[in-house]
C-alpha cells in the first residue's frame, strides 16, 4: 500500500549544520557515512561503527556551475557566500511509491527534480538522494535539495553566483552585474 510523505523545508544561512553539511548527510559522506550501532549480548553492551552506504539507493545533482566539481563544493559555497539571514537552500522530501521498481523511481525523482527546477531563465541547481528506510528496506523517499540560484549558463566565480542581482529602479528587472 502506498505511503504518502512530503515534507518541504526553507534553510537560511547560519542555521544548523549549514547546506554543505545537510548534503554530506542525505549523500552519507563525511562524517554521516558510518553510524554507531549498540549490541546487546547478554550483559554486554558493544558498540560498533557500521557503514551507512547501502541507505543511498541513488545520488545525482544538477545545474550546478562549472566551478563546483562535486555537490558539496556548490553548498559549501552556498554556505559561504549567501547573504547574512538568506535563503540558502530549500528541500522537499518525499516518499516514492513502494509499488513502482527501484528505476522508475529513480527515474521519477529526477524528472521531479528537473520540472521543479526549470525557471524562466535557466534551471535552479539541485542535488537529490533516494534512501531506503533503515527499518524497512522496501520503503524508499527522496531528499531533495534546490538553489534558489538560476543557473543561465553565464560563468560566475562563486562570489558573484551567490550575490543577489542588481534590480532596476526603472523596470524592475535584473540588471547583469557584469
Amino acid at each position: 500500500m502506498a505511503e504518502y510523505h512530503l515534507h518541504a523545508k526553507t534553510h537560511n544561512r547560519g542555521v544548523g549544520k549549514g547546506a554543505g553539511g545537510h548534503v554530506r548527510y542525505i549523500l552519507r559522506e563525511g562524517p554521516y557515512a558510518q553510524k554507531t550501532v549498540e549490541q546487546v549480548d547478554g550483559n554486554t553492551v558493544k558498540k560498533e561503527r557500521v557503514s551507512r552506504a547501502d541507505q543511498v539507493l541513488h545520488a545525482e545533482s544538477g545545474y550546478l556551475p562549472a566551478w563546483a566539481q562535486t555537490a558539496a563544493d556548490y553548498w559549501d559555497a552556498a554556505d559561504q557566500y549567501e547573504r547574512k539571514n538568506g535563503t540558502v537552500y530549500r528541500e522537499l522530501e518525499f516518499a516514492l511509491p513502494q509499488e513502482l521498481p527501484e528505476a522508475v523511481n529513480i527515474l521519477l525523482a529526477h524528472n521531479f527534480a528537473e520540472r521543479l527546477g526549470a525557471v524562466e531563465g535557466g534551471h535552479t541547481p539541485y542535488t537529490l538522494a533516494i534512501h531506503r528506510s533503515e527499518r524497512d528496506a522496501s520503503l524508499l523517499h527522496c531528499h531533495l535539495m534546490l538553489s534558489d540560484k538560476i543557473n543561465d549558463g553565464i560563468a560566475r566565480d562563486p562570489a558573484l553566483w551567490f550575490k543577489r542581482a542588481a534590480v532596476s529602479p526603472k523596470n524592475k528587472n535584473p540588471v547583469d552585474p557584469a
